[in-house]
């Protein structure tokens, strides 16, 4: 297996697909300073199917692409909704955000994630242990990022409880989504489209709240 890994990833590395290619070594540059990213199944860390889905790191040039679309400042804190270990952290960590936080619901990918955001020298983030739908504290936050982390059983509460933060605090907020499966819901909890980037694999989009004071037109 461990032969067969190595294998795709040279193959990736020498790659006439530019995609395939450019994530490929930015995978051997997190590997070469010990950051620990990879596949895992639901049942690998313990979690129900019911809560949870598969985590792989969704951080890269793709993320990085979306993140250089958007208008990030000093002023904007973000909470990755399902962060795993820590990938898109990472790539969110070459912005401006006065803060870079996650939420995660195994124990075992928070203790990889702190560990990789100490690899890489990210500090003043915390990771919430809990289950997402219990997380209610979103006023601090401007950006939201999502890689379909969870079930809509999850989702639903999650959008539940982002929209009664922003009819509490009225806001510009921003819902980075990427592979948007449950799009309807997002669309039905407030939030329109602002752009897409169907060049990403999986494919993302943005979503503004319709409680931006300063309306979609200031981004």
């Amino acid at each position: 297996m461990i032969v067969r890994r190595a294998l795709i990833f040279a193959g990736s590395l020498i790659s006439l697909n530019s995609h395939r290619r450019r994530h490929a070594w930015y995978g051997l540059g997190l590997i070469l300073r010990g950051v620990e990213m990879h596949w895992l199944e639901v049942r690998d860390v313990g979690l129900n199917e019911d809560r949870a889905h598969a985590h792989c790191n969704s951080g890269g040039p793709d993320c990085e692409l979306v993140l250089r679309a958007l208008p990030i400042s000093s002023r904007d804190s973000v909470l990755d909704l399902g962060c795993g270990m820590g990938g898109a952290m990472l790539t969110m960590a070459k912005f401006p955000f006065d803060r870079i936080d996650g939420l995660e619901l195994s124990a075992q990918l928070v203790e990889i994630a702190n560990r990789n955001l100490r690899r890489m020298g990210v500090t003043g983030s915390d990771i919430y242990l809990m289950d997402a739908a219990d997380f209610t504290d979103y006023d601090r936050y401007s950006f939201l990022y999502l890689y379909h982390s969870f079930p809509l059983l999850v989702l639903e509460p999650v959008l539940a409880n982002v929209r009664a933060s922003l009819l509490r605090r009225p806001r510009r907020g921003l819902l980075i989504y990427r592979n948007p499966t449950f799009e309807a819901a997002v669309l039905s909890s407030g939030f329109s489209r602002l752009r897409e980037s169907p060049e990403c694999i999986p494919p993302c989009t943005v979503y503004v709240s319709d409680q931006d004071p300063l309306g979609s037109s200031a981004l």
